[in-house]
């Protein structure tokens, strides 16, 4: 489009829409196949990179990396716990039918101040018919620290993950032993005072 003297009543039938977070445009969705995949690289904006194997038309998709949920999605409940920011991918139109891989990137120094398990991280996306988070099948890649997941759809995303089990500390092991054994002799003195005959 040439902007070059343009006047303001030519420019008034134009509508201009302004995205949020990192964007892509597909033109011409026949030239997306498997070999052949649009590489959509959102790592800095929003900690993820797609790649698109399949668009049905064109359509512009829209990553964005969300700091507090929409009002229509709840945080998440159970054991599992957000790990970075949740992500919101959306196609424009939104009837656009896509295959895509997901590559959602995290921290191993975040994971450790979280106490989070790395083998237990997993892609979620909220799902508006049942109104939860739903789980997908995930996989880590902990050399280059991402999780990734071929979907269908677009969604809101979250990568989750579960605490790492508790291991006790061998000095709390030593310490409880003492203990017991402490207790033990107490309770052993005390049943032989009581046994002696007063004399």
């Amino acid at each position: 489009m040439v902007w070059n003297n343009q006047s303001v009543s030519k420019l008034q039938s134009l509508i201009f829409k302004v995205w949020k977070g990192y964007t892509e445009t597909v033109y011409n969705p026949s030239s997306i196949k498997t070999n052949n995949p649009l590489i959509i690289d959102a790592k800095k904006t929003a900690n993820c990179i797609l790649t698109l194997t399949k668009i049905t038309k064109p359509a512009t998709i829209n990553i964005k990396n969300l700091t507090s949920l929409p009002s229509t999605v709840k945080p998440p409940s159970g054991t599992y716990k957000l790990i970075g920011n949740y992500l919101q991918i959306t196609a424009s139109p939104s009837d656009t039918t896509v295959n895509v891989t997901i590559k959602i990137y995290y921290n191993p120094q975040q994971l450790s101040k979280l106490g989070m398990n790395e083998n237990s991280l997993k892609i979620f996306y909220w799902n508006n018919s049942t109104s939860s988070w739903v789980p997908i099948e995930s996989h880590v890649n902990s050399t280059e620290h991402y999780v990734w997941a071929n979907v269908d759809h677009l969604s809101v995303w979250a990568l989750m993950g579960e605490p790492s089990p508790q291991i006790m500390q061998p000095w709390i092991v030593i310490v409880a032993a003492i203990v017991i054994i402490i207790i033990i002799a107490v309770v052993v003195i005390a049943v032989l005072k009581r046994r002696k005959p007063s004399a």
